[in-house]
């Protein structure tokens, strides 16, 4: 009897152990000529993988998600800083670990390669070295992903853009410049700078009318995070109010055949227009909402005022302002 019991005991812990090692996750390592192998087999088959399609160069907040690092094996990474734990960061030179302080510096602006992930971390290959970094959000705007960053800069450079609107200011290379409404650009380069001690962020430069300038860009803005915008606009923002807002030819073509291009260039909003017609002049409302008797709601906040135009039929039937 006591050995039935001891039999029935032990398949149990037997059961249980299998059970654990097979959701828990665990490195091998298999010598092979003097070599070590990292062999990972957490992984399964089954498991999905967000492959990266470069339709955007700044790690989003999924980038320490597995399916999505394991997406990006293959690209490269690029510090513009020092990540900020230092403890998410290994560096293996000759196949020894080092720690010495700011011997990270070296990686900067460099690509280096996603060569495998192995346990939530990146194992990349950077100037013949080996680096072992866990990614974090925090990081997020200083790494590009560099297949994204050059599909990025031959979207744009040789493109062709208009003016909205006229004004004057002052370019990155503090070249005074004055804007006649419909005037026509060309983007020349794009490249990545620095905008202040502690923020990165895109310069383009621009050539019109047998000049050439620079206007930077933050990381943070609304344009580099979704990786261009697909509508064809992108605007450029001086001392928080005044915006270049320039169009490429396509939309250009659009304005000059729409029955409200007047009031397109004078930034109007009026009854009749489409939904892609108020984006252009306001870009993308501040939310949207369901109202009966209508397609829908589309709101913007614009200082201390709201409006709120209803859309019937593709168009706008009533603006109301609170």
């Amino acid at each position: 009897m006591r050995g039935f019991n001891f039999i029935i005991t032990f398949g149990i812990m037997l059961r249980i152990l299998i059970k654990k090692l097979s959701s828990a996750f665990f490195v091998l390592p298999i010598c092979l000529f003097s070599q070590v192998e990292v062999v990972d087999f957490s992984t399964i088959a089954s498991e999905k993988v967000e492959k990266y399609d470069s339709s955007y160069f700044q790690p989003n907040y999924k980038f320490d998600n597995s399916s999505v690092m394991k997406g990006l094996i293959g690209h490269n990474l690029i510090f513009l800083a020092e990540p900020q734990y230092t403890s998410n960061i290994e560096i293996f030179q000759h196949g020894k670990k080092q720690s010495e302080s700011g011997i990270f510096n070296k990686y900067l602006f460099q690509p280096c390669k996603i060569e495998k992930v192995i346990g939530g971390k990146f194992y990349l290959s950077c100037l013949s070295d080996s680096i072992l970094y866990k990614p974090s959000f925090v990081d997020a705007k200083s790494i590009i992903i560099n297949e994204g960053f050059e599909k990025f800069k031959n979207q744009h450079i040789g493109k062709k853009y208009y003016s909205l609107s006229s004004m004057n200011f002052t370019s990155l290379d503090n070249k005074e410049i004055q804007v006649a409404q419909t005037q026509m650009f060309t983007i020349e380069g794009v490249e990545i700078i620095k905008l202040s001690k502690y923020e990165m962020g895109l310069g383009f430069e621009f050539s019109s009318q047998n000049k050439k300038f620079k206007i930077s860009m933050p990381f943070n803005d609304f344009y580099i995070e979704y990786g261009g915008d697909p509508k064809g606009k992108i605007e450029f923002t001086f001392e928080y109010i005044n915006k270049l807002e320039l169009v490429d030819d396509v939309l250009y073509n659009f304005i000059n055949k729409s029955l409200f291009k007047k009031n397109i260039l004078k930034s109007e909003i009026v009854v009749g227009m489409t939904e892609k017609e108020i984006r252009i002049v306001w870009g993308m409302p501040t939310r949207d909402k369901m109202s009966a008797g209508y397609d829908k709601v589309m709101i913007y906040e614009k200082g201390s005022s709201s409006y709120y135009l209803y859309l019937k039929g593709k168009k706008v039937v009533k603006i109301s302002q609170i």
